[in-house]
């Protein structure tokens, strides 16, 4: 098995994490057939990015 990547190391500031980012992954959802997301579905697939990519690390 390889080394886990992700969580990566928190940033003051990681100019990556825009609302471009979520736009485009709204997009591959919808065109992959998912329902439209919207209001708090926003905010909580930002959430759940972001805990993704910067959350606690776990074994």
């Amino acid at each position: 098995m390889t080394a886990r990547i992700y969580p990566l190391p928190k940033a003051e500031d990681d100019s990556r994490f825009t609302i471009g980012l979520l736009a485009d992954l709204v997009a591959v959802l919808e065109q992959a057939g998912y329902p439209k997301l919207g209001g708090h579905d926003l905010v909580d697939l930002r959430q759940a990015v972001y805990g993704f990519l910067y959350g606690p690390r776990t074994p």
